[in-house]
């Protein structure tokens, strides 16, 4: 999976996942890198692939405000506990899957 960001006008950012253009985000998000916690790093490469892929594809279709958690880990296979001991929150997930 190839994941760019493109500057775009406004301050808004555009995602391209492969050859598909995303939703804009605000580029403040962009500013902060956010490592996730040990318990994360503590997980198979399969295991934290998988979970950054559908992070990456959940933001990249429906931005920020409407990704949701609910439905990223209905497809992740993991609980919604484990997003927040992870990651913090939305916003460090979302931190962590595109300033990577």
């Amino acid at each position: 999976m190839f994941k760019d960001i493109l500057c775009g006008i406004d301050e808004k950012i555009m995602i391209r996942v492969d050859d598909t253009l995303f939703q804009p985000i605000k580029s403040q998000f962009l500013a902060k890198k956010v490592n996730p916690r040990k318990t994360f790093q503590n997980l198979s490469k399969e295991k934290q692939e998988r979970i950054t892929r559908i992070a990456v594809e959940e933001f990249a279709y429906k931005g920020f405000e409407g990704a949701s958690i609910n439905s990223m880990v209905g497809r992740m296979k993991i609980a919604k506990g484990s997003i927040f001991q992870y990651f913090g929150d939305k916003k460090g997930l979302f931190l962590f899957v595109f300033n990577r």
